[in-house]
């Protein structure tokens, strides 16, 4: 299914469609939960994980460092942990 998402809305109605069951239902309900806070900080990057918000980053790239640190202090990139 080819689809473009130009929206938050669309975004999650095209995750919701591919499976429902996906891990990133929590993220998505957590996002709907919060948006009215969230939106004096329209058009920057939200990092979500289950029912946190963990934090806003004016950029994509501030937002997937903090991502990467946050697995690596969980040891996600210990001795063992092959990612492919």
């Amino acid at each position: 299914m080819e689809r473009s998402c130009h929206s938050y809305d669309d975004f999650k109605e095209t995750v919701m469609a591919v499976q429902p069951q996906v891990r990133l239902k929590a993220e998505l309900e957590t996002y709907d939960k919060n948006r009215e806070k969230l939106q004096p900080d329209s058009g920057k990057f939200v990092l979500i994980h289950g029912e946190e918000v963990v934090g806003i980053w004016d950029t994509y790239e501030d937002a997937l460092y903090s991502r990467f640190s946050r697995l690596a202090r969980a040891g996600h990139f210990g001795p063992g942990n092959r990612h492919s």
